[in-house]
């Protein structure tokens, strides 16, 4: 992934962290993203997206299991197909180059705490 990384030009604003994460440290690795990327191929449910909620930071997720159900598209957050990772680069490229776009979903992440409550969770789920 560095090489990766180096070959785009992008080492330098990118910070990826491939290893878990203490509870400790959690809060100042959501409170220094600018967005939250879950590029996930399956998953059934994180608790990411809430948490990057909690912090006030809108995600890009993959549809997969309840991950797109926990976001509203261009509300709080993108979501893409999975395994498509043009779709999630030109997402991501979306978020920072469109204007507006950030601070729109961080608004809408930052009222996404609120919003969900778990009763409005599982409803989600299920539409």
């Amino acid at each position: 992934a560095d090489e990766q990384l180096e070959r785009l030009g992008i080492r330098d604003r990118v910070t990826l962290l491939d290893r878990y994460i203490p509870d400790d440290d959690v809060s100042l690795y959501f409170s220094a993203a600018d967005v939250v990327v879950q590029p996930y191929r399956s998953a059934t449910q994180s608790g990411v997206v809430q948490t990057a909620f909690q912090f006030g930071r809108p995600v890009v997720v993959t549809d997969v299991g309840a991950l797109g159900s926990a976001v509203e598209h261009d509300v709080d957050g993108l979501i893409v197909p999975p395994g498509n990772p043009s779709e999630l680069a030109a997402a991501i490229e979306r978020y920072f180059d469109e204007q507006g776009l950030a601070e729109r979903l961080t608004r809408g992440a930052s009222g996404s705490e609120y919003r969900m409550t778990w009763t409005e969770f599982t409803a989600r789920l299920f539409d």
